[in-house]
C-alpha cells in the first residue's frame, strides 16, 4: 500500500509541475485541483500509516 501511495504522490506532483506547460484555461484549473487533491490525500494516508505512530 505504501509504495502505491508514494507513487501517487510523485505522479501528482509531476502533473502539478507540468500543468501550466501542457494545459490552458479551465482544463489547467481542473487538472491542478484534482492533482492537488490527490497529493493531499496521499500525504494524509502516508502520515496515518507510518510506523511508530503514537
Amino acid at each position: 500500500m505504501r509504495p502505491f501511495l508514494w507513487l501517487a504522490l510523485t505522479v501528482a506532483m509531476i502533473i502539478n509541475m507540468a500543468n501550466s506547460l501542457v494545459f490552458d484555461g479551465a482544463a489547467e484549473s481542473t487538472v491542478g485541483i484534482l492533482s492537488g487533491a490527490a497529493a493531499i490525500a496521499a500525504i494524509i494516508a502516508l502520515v496515518r500509516t507510518r510506523e511508530g505512530r503514537t
